[in-house]
């Protein structure tokens, strides 16, 4: 059983699983939950190549059952021990619950100052993905025949005052795509397949077909001209993260 020793003697249950040169993720759990709660989500990320780490919090699991030291420093304090001790490096840290107060808790204690900014972005990020294994929390209307556009997370970002984050999962039955479209002026966008494939064609260049696990970003006034299912047989779905004003609501701004 793998575990590492804090400062204050307690010993911290970890799981350590795929390449150790792999983008690492680490998922902190809610209570009163173990790591195995994340199990699924962990063997989803490591089939895509990453490198998944889960810790029982203390009092919790396989870690040390101790009654003091539960308050969100010593929490932060126990993640950055397994941090540390598995040498992990530009970390995205996942957290559910109780556990997303922990990630944010450490990030803002224990990440480097030059990205400490960028951790939040990341904790933000993957708490909308995480999203995606729950049931959607707010709807669009379907934006074409055969296409369904998803709100899954909704979050104003403390530290830039008038943005937001919002994270849009899009579902393509087979054959369906999105008329020819731009998103609001303020919008950096980030999108990744989750399942399939997705034709894909911003500006002037190049149409390309995006495979599961692939990526690409679109700057604010981009024109996003093709947006379609590459399969007439299979199913694909994208996970879209905007950085946007909060102000504007509509993501999706057909072509008239």
């Amino acid at each position: 059983m793998s575990t590492v020793t804090t400062t204050d003697g307690v010993e911290i249950f970890y799981k350590d699983w795929g390449p150790k040169d792999a983008q690492p993720i680490v998922f902190h759990h809610g209570w009163p939950l173990t790591a195995d709660d994340w199990d699924t989500q962990m063997l989803y990320f490591l089939g895509a190549g990453y490198r998944v780490v889960a810790l029982d919090r203390r009092g919790h699991g396989r870690s040390t059952q101790v009654s003091d030291g539960h308050d969100m420093d010593h929490y932060a304090a126990d993640a950055n021990a397994v941090v540390e001790h598995l040498h992990l490096k530009n970390a995205v840290h996942i957290g559910h619950s109780t556990g997303g107060g922990q990630a944010t808790r450490y990030v803002a204690c224990h990440g480097q100052p030059q990205t400490r900014f960028a951790g939040w972005l990341r904790v933000s990020f993957l708490f909308a993905a995480v999203a995606l294994f729950a049931p959607i929390v707010a709807a669009q209307d379907a934006n074409a025949p055969g296409a369904k556009v998803s709100v899954v997370s909704d979050h104003e970002l403390p530290n830039v005052p008038g943005k937001s984050m919002r994270a849009i999962l899009v579902e393509y039955a087979p054959g369906a795509g999105s008329p020819s479209h731009r998103h609001p002026t303020s919008a950096f966008i980030y999108a990744r397949v989750l399942e399939g494939a997705i034709r894909s064609k911003v500006n002037d260049e190049p149409e390309r077909t995006y495979q599961t696990g692939e990526s690409w970003t679109e700057k604010p006034g981009d024109h996003h001209q093709v947006s379609k299912n590459a399969s007439a047989t299979e199913p694909a779905k994208l996970l879209a993260i905007f950085v946007v004003d909060t102000s504007d609501r509509q993501i999706v701004i057909p072509d008239k």
